[in-house]
């Protein structure tokens, strides 16, 4: 049975002005979303994204890369988006807007990407169109805004695997300068992310089997040599192969399962469909119907296999938006525009369910995205309260490690879920029966270690404490609340605290106020 795809008739003037005109319209929606979504995520910061800015603050002011001064533990996995943000700090630009400002020239730069990789092969319309869908992803604008590493990384990709694209679809394109910049844009993604290694191995592949093998060296060399740099220093700054959050995250934490990880990969494809799976399509479409474009079909799968391997086995996320399926956009994208090559009469289809699946999404928004992170906006109104009421130099220990401490950099903390905290994240835990522990990123804590570190003061759960809660929530929480000598010397204390604006505006609460509980240590220090 033939594979070919049946005759089509020759485009005509009009049916290539009719694609023209939706693809047009696809791109106003496009920009229309992008300039909507960007004013409705105005709001969005995720907690985590403090624990970076401390790291940066506390450089720029002490010269120390550290979460504690003095303390060396790398609670970071985004070193290069950590010194971008370093540097425009040292320029006087907020730490905050420095952020947001990366995310935002490497989601612009992502469609840029995009549409100079496309236009050659597939036209301007079809180029136009996929780099409008990009615009459009509502994972990418709530990221420019969130602060985290996210954007930056699906950029830092996106360039060599369309540098691959060129190498794979055109043979000349497999040149030493290709080789050299695929390198080092996969080097400089690994310096973002280290995870982000994992897809360079199969362009690595890619070069070995094409027999060239100076550029295979070159790229080999290249790459390698920017991960035994950063991994050497590394080694000297923080003494660890892998960052702290490795282990605090990964290893000994009954978080880490394929069922949980299988969860995650699902719903990320569901809630995203008109990127993932029909980028999946048009993978398989190629594979199916496209005897030319069959090796990139085998390279982009087996870039994306490689990276969901890796997500299912560590168990997935907890943060919104799936951002670690969110390096598949890139090949997502490009396999929708490159099926798009030659088929002209059928382009007047592909507009119209691009400008429809752009719709989509203007209209329909993931569970994820449709709430602020109220641990970051209010915990940067208790981190308020705390730089006020509570003695400099404190030692304070909590699960919430963003926002608070970067309020008060002039105290100390324990970062109870072990990502900024060495002990704690290399210790192999106990099931201890609560939900939270099995979700990722929360299964670590030592309530025995806490106590002997004797901190002044303590905040069990998230920002607001323990307040209401009948049961612990957290391992930590858990191991103190069983203690006879926390139950000693730890008096619980109550406030209320106004909550910020853009919650009361988003009208998730009745209550102007919440009550903050902590634990303030009544004992005397040994």
């Amino acid at each position: 049975m033939s594979t070919a795809l049946p005759e089509t008739p020759a485009p005509t003037p009009l049916t290539q002005r009719f694609f023209g005109i939706l693809a047009g319209l696809a791109v106003v929606l496009a920009l229309w979303v992008a300039f909507w979504r960007l004013n409705a995520f105005s709001f969005f910061v995720y907690d985590d994204t403090f624990i970076v800015l401390r790291y940066a603050k506390n450089f720029l002011e002490h010269g120390q890369l550290a979460w504690n001064l003095g303390e060396a533990v790398e609670g970071y996995t985004n070193p290069l988006h950590l010194g971008l943000i370093t540097i425009l700090g040292g320029c006087g630009v907020d730490l905050l807007a420095a952020a947001r400002a990366i995310n935002a020239a490497a989601y612009a730069a992502f469609a840029a990407v995009l549409f100079l990789s496309l236009r050659k092969r597939s036209g301007f319309s079809a180029a136009i169109l996929i780099a409008g869908l990009s615009l459009a992803n509502p994972a990418m604008i709530a990221w420019v805004w969130g602060g985290m590493e996210v954007p930056l990384s699906v950029f830092l990709l996106a360039v060599p695997q369309a540098l691959m694209m060129r190498a794979i679809l055109d043979p000349p394109q497999r040149t030493r300068e290709n080789a050299i910049l695929t390198a080092i844009f996969f080097g400089l993604a690994f310096w973002n992310r280290p995870d982000n290694a994992l897809y360079a191995v199969p362009a690595a592949l890619m070069w070995f089997l094409w027999k060239e093998r100076k550029n295979t060296q070159l790229f080999g060399g290249i790459f390698a040599g920017m991960v035994a740099a950063h991994t050497v220093i590394r080694l000297i700054f923080y003494g660890d192969v892998v960052p702290n959050t490795f282990y605090a995250k990964v290893t000994g934490t009954p978080a880490v399962t394929l069922a949980n990880g299988l969860q995650y990969v699902w719903e990320g494809i569901a809630t995203s469909p008109y990127y993932y799976a029909v980028g999946f399509a048009a993978l398989a479409a190629m594979m199916l119907y496209r005897k030319p474009l069959r090796a990139f079909a085998f390279y982009a799968l087996g870039s994306i296999a490689l990276g969901m391997a890796y997500v299912i086995s560590i168990g997935g996320d907890f943060m919104p938006g799936h951002r670690f399926i969110m390096p598949w956009l890139p090949l997502c994208l490009l396999s929708i525009g490159l099926l798009l090559e030659n088929v002209k009469p059928a382009l007047r289809y592909a507009g119209l369910i691009g400008c429809l699946l752009i719709m989509k999404a203007i209209f329909i928004l993931p569970d994820d995205l449709r709430g602020v992170d109220g641990t970051a906006m209010a915990g940067e109104k208790v981190g308020d309260y705390i730089q006020a009421n509570w003695p400099k130099g404190s030692l304070v220990a909590l699960n919430a490690a963003g926002a608070i401490p970067y309020k008060n950099m002039d105290k100390t903390f324990i970062d109870m879920l072990g990502l900024n905290d060495r002990h704690i994240a290399h210790r192999k835990m106990p099931d201890l029966k609560i939900e939270w522990q099995h979700k990722p990123g929360h299964g670590k804590g030592d309530g025995a270690y806490v106590l002997s570190r004797q901190p002044d003061y303590i905040i069990l759960s998230s920002i607001a404490g323990d307040n209401g809660f009948d049961t612990p929530v957290l391992p930590s929480d858990v191991e103190l609340m069983g203690s006879a000598e926390f139950k000693r010397c730890y008096k619980q204390e109550k406030t209320k605290i106004s909550w910020p604006d853009v919650i009361l505006r988003q009208n998730t609460t009745a209550e102007k106020d919440f009550t903050f509980a902590y634990y303030h240590r009544t004992c005397p220090k040994a």
